[in-house]
């Protein structure tokens, strides 16, 4: 047992009951160990949440990281923004939707630092659309509103999305970034 079998065990348990209806004994018996071997490796039941929104923001950050580093036109980035972001919330589905849905039982020290760290990876994407929009690329709209609805839409997937469903996690993130570019485009902007 090591610590990614136990944040395993908690996501799927918290996914199906709910962050306050698991205990630690019923993660422990999901892992076949005792309490008292699931408290060598972690010390509560919040270091365990603090873990799944440690994991799920670094996995985000790295995507973001590797997009950054790209040597592309900046309406390719915003795609590639959007795709990886809607591909990060898939490819982690249940990992995310813990992240996204029990952040507010995070102690208070750990809440503001997730608060923190999630508006530091937003202000990324921030900046990218004030780029784009002083390249003319995109219309003259609020950034930080748009990236607001962009993400919120991408985040809420793992609500409805369903692996065997019509379309792949690659469809879904192309038609979001189409949906979302070509709404925002300005006219006669040419696309890469």
């Amino acid at each position: 047992m090591d610590k990614e079998s136990i944040i395993a065990a908690a996501v799927q348990l918290f996914r199906t009951k709910g962050y306050h209806a698991t205990t630690v004994r019923e993660i422990a018996d999901r892992l076949g160990v005792t309490s008292a071997a699931l408290y060598y490796h972690v010390s509560s039941k919040e270091q365990i949440l603090c873990e799944i929104f440690d994991k799920a923001m670094t996995a985000a950050e790295r995507r973001l990281d590797r997009l950054m580093s790209l040597d592309v036109p900046t309406d390719k980035r915003l795609e590639l923004i959007i795709h990886e972001h809607v591909m990060a919330t898939l490819d982690e589905a249940p990992l995310m939707a813990v992240f996204f849905n029990d952040v507010e039982h995070l102690p208070s020290d750990s809440y503001q630092a997730a608060v923190e760290r999630k508006k530091k990876y937003q202000d990324r994407i921030v900046e990218v659309f004030k780029e784009a929009i002083a390249q003319g690329i995109l219309q003259d709209i609020d950034p930080e509103l748009a990236v607001f609805g962009i993400l919120g839409m991408c985040n809420w997937m793992h609500h409805w999305y369903r692996p065997d469903g019509r379309k792949s996690p690659d469809d879904v993130a192309q038609l979001f970034a189409n949906m979302v570019l070509q709404g925002i485009r300005t006219q006669g902007s040419p696309r890469h």
